[in-house]
């Protein structure tokens, strides 16, 4: 899970600190609560981390990132294989769609699973 995001001097994204969880002993109602396993921190490099929380879509974005096309909502227009309009970035689910059920998300993630793979596949044939 995500403790904190890491900037460099310049205030850009360059790391994610995580942290590793496990299920602690169960309350009074049985259920088992995800408890911080002490000293499992690790960091995780990065140069971009899209908040992907609630159903909204994230104004931060369309803000942050000007050439990846969203509509006026600031939902993320993707074509058919669920490729966004900058290279190599897929996308589905609320922030493509707004607010709508997982089966939905899930089917958009396997459209773009194929379509990442179909991409990597070329790539690795040239």
């Amino acid at each position: 899970m995500l403790k904190r995001i890491l900037g460099d001097e310049k205030s850009k994204v360059r790391a994610m600190e995580c942290l590793r969880y496990e299920l602690g002993e169960p309350d009074s109602s049985g259920r088992r609560r995800p408890v911080v396993i002490e000293g499992s921190e690790f960091i995780i490099d990065v140069d971009t981390v899209i908040v992907a929380i609630g159903n909204g879509s994230n104004p931060l974005i369309k803000q942050t990132t000007p050439s990846l096309e969203t509509n006026k909502w600031g939902n993320i227009i993707v074509d058919d294989k669920q490729k966004s309009s900058m290279d190599r970035v897929f996308a589905g689910g609320d922030i493509v769609l707004g607010a709508a059920t997982v089966i939905l998300a899930m089917g958009e993630g396997r459209k773009a699973a194929a379509a990442i793979n179909e991409m990597l596949a070329k790539e690795l044939a040239n």
